[in-house]
């Protein structure tokens, strides 16, 4: 075959490969990137531009450098590294901008069978760990009422037995109302962590903590 035409039939392959490839990264809804070994970006889909709030356009035959942190881009160099050496996927747990992703990266091998480029792809499970968070409180919330439960009635029993043991003119009949007070407090703060059907959390001080109020169904 003349070179010219061999050429020819090298540059229509390679074009009809990378079509093959964009329809691919563009067929999921997850984030896909496909970069060489030198974290230069060969392609990549909108929903994988959008985190970085660009286009594909604008990401296509740049650096990973010019859109990530030190610190990230040098953990996506180790990560390669490690791909390209070992020839093995990785998978690990990433948190950006307040989201959680599932990130796969995978070796993509030339005819030589050396690892040439990268394919990421990236998933949201952001409302997966929200949906961990909520079981998480609910078993703690168990725990807190199974522990909580006895001590309770047994305070609660015994300012009983104190209050009707004295008389209503005793000085202390006051601190025993206030205890009492409070000890029931306790118990529906009890009651309404073992209803626990739904993980909110609110504001408070300079910190987010769980609202027990609006996680029950206890009202």
């Amino acid at each position: 075959m003349p070179p010219d035409q061999l050429k020819k039939q090298t540059i229509e392959a390679l074009k009809k490969s990378e079509s093959t490839i964009r329809v691919m990264i563009n067929a999921t809804n997850s984030l896909v990137y496909l970069f060489d070994i030198e974290k230069n970006i060969v392609s990549l889909n909108t929903p994988g531009a959008l985190l970085f709030n660009k286009s594909p356009q604008e990401m296509i035959d740049k650096n990973f450098k010019n859109f990530l942190g030190e610190n990230d881009f040098s953990m996506l160099k180790t990560l390669v590294d490690k791909v390209a050496r070992t020839h093995n996927p990785i998978n690990y747990l990433k948190e950006q901008k307040g989201r959680y992703y599932d990130v796969n990266l995978y070796p993509v091998f030339n005819e030589s069978n050396h690892v040439t480029r990268i394919c990421v792809f990236a998933n949201d499970i952001t409302d997966l760990k929200k949906t961990e968070k909520i079981f998480a409180a609910i078993e703690t919330a168990g725990g807190i009422c199974h522990e909580m439960s006895q001590p309770l009635q047994v305070i609660l029993g015994n300012l009983e037995l104190l209050k009707l043991n004295i008389g209503d003119g005793d000085a202390n009949i006051d601190l025993i109302n206030k205890l009492l007070l409070q000890t029931e407090k306790l118990g529906m703060i009890t009651k309404k962590l073992s209803h626990i059907t739904r993980y909110k959390t609110k504001e408070y001080l300079q910190e987010t903590i769980f609202d027990i109020d609006n996680s029950s169904e206890v009202k």
